[in-house]
């Protein structure tokens, strides 16, 4: 995903958008295009494309689960002492949850619909293919994307990331939690 897609043309959000993507690679630090939940201390970050149903799903798991949604739009990935986070940004897009706060991330969600729920673990080649487009790249600045690559390649190797074909439902939300924290309800 480019940073001067067409969801930020305009200038308030390219040039800044730019230099913290850039400056944040130097710190281990991702950029995606997520919403972001807080579930009991862990972070559960959902991404895909616009209008798929991020800020759906964080409020579905506020809904059903009191899940606390720290941001419905765009959300920092940081490795910290060979540890992930998630942490909430100041840009909310068109969601209400902007919360400056952050959580160990215990996974990532790629989102598309459909008209049953299913979730399956992805690869490392389905990661780059479904997660990465998601990431904002600083691709003007050499040293600095191969740093946010690097950043990328270790939350690949910490963190798991699932495809979730739903609908916008209970059971939707049941199943992912069931997947991601290994439980059953």
């Amino acid at each position: 995903v480019s940073i001067y897609s067409e969801n930020y043309a305009d200038a308030d959000y390219s040039l800044p958008l730019a230099a913290i993507c850039s400056r944040f690679a130097e710190f281990n630090t991702i950029f995606l295009h997520g919403s972001f939940v807080d579930y009991q201390g862990s972070a559960v970050v959902f991404t895909g494309y616009s209008g798929v149903g991020k800020t759906t799903q964080a409020r579905l798991w506020n809904e059903y689960l009191n899940a606390e949604p720290v941001n419905g739009d765009k959300v920092f990935l940081r490795v910290i002492n060979g540890e992930v986070f998630a942490f909430g940004s100041p840009w909310k897009g068109s969601s209400e949850y902007c919360l400056n706060k952050k959580a160990p991330l215990k996974g990532v969600v790629v989102l598309r619909q459909s008209k049953e729920n299913a979730i399956k673990k992805l690869n490392t080649l389905e990661c780059i293919e479904l997660f990465m487009p998601h990431v904002f790249l600083p691709h003007w600045d050499e040293d600095n994307l191969l740093k946010a690559i690097d950043t990328f390649n270790i939350i690949l190797e910490k963190t798991p990331v699932w495809l979730l074909e739903c609908r916008p439902d209970e059971d939707a939300v049941k199943l992912t939690k069931e997947t991601i924290f290994n439980t059953k309800d």
